[in-house]
């Protein structure tokens, strides 16, 4: 799409047909929507202002339900950089995973619990690598998300480990 044109997340049903999910509030006109519950209840990613890069923007998790609407999911405040989060998926217990920018890991993940007031935020930890110099010393890896969660709160992910570099699935 052009510059100026939104770009939103939409549900789609047989007896409504296509519904706008809109964007956040503050938000760049822009939404992407990831995931839908049973229920009908929808995560995913908006853009909103107040970024410090050069779009002056920053990913932000949602929700979205037809009684509430689209709501920010929150991201931890990192100093001296965005706060960016991103929703990828929901299980039909109210639980979405995903990631967000900390201080010192990059990208964590992420969960995120909807049956609680506030939506608190809880990081998962992410792999774990040896310091090869160092044994018996080990580092959390970095730039990891949460992709999916099922129903029995099995969460699976990718994560990148600090010394070997290498990507990594996890379960």
């Amino acid at each position: 799409s052009g510059a100026g044109q939104a770009s939103h997340a939409f549900i789609w049903d047989s007896v409504n047909g296509i519904q706008d999910i809109g964007d956040l509030p503050g938000g760049l006109d822009i939404s992407l929507g990831a995931a839908i519950s049973n229920g009908g209840v929808v995560v995913g990613t908006g853009l909103v202002g107040g970024g410090t890069g050069p779009s002056g923007s920053q990913a932000r998790a949602f929700v979205w339900d037809s009684v509430n609407g689209i709501q920010d999911l929150g991201a931890p405040v990192v100093v001296g950089a965005d706060d960016v989060s991103s929703a990828n998926d929901i299980n039909n217990i109210g639980i979405v995973v995903g990631q967000a920018l900390d201080a010192t890991a990059g990208l964590v993940p992420m969960s995120w619990n909807l049956n609680q007031p506030g939506f608190p935020m809880t990081p998962l930890l992410p792999l774990q690598e040896e310091d090869p110099d160092n044994p018996g010393t080990f580092q959390l890896a970095h730039n990891s998300s949460a992709l999916a969660i099922n129903d029995f709160l099995t969460v699976v992910g990718t994560s990148r480990l600090p010394f070997s570099e290498l990507d990594r699935a996890y379960m």
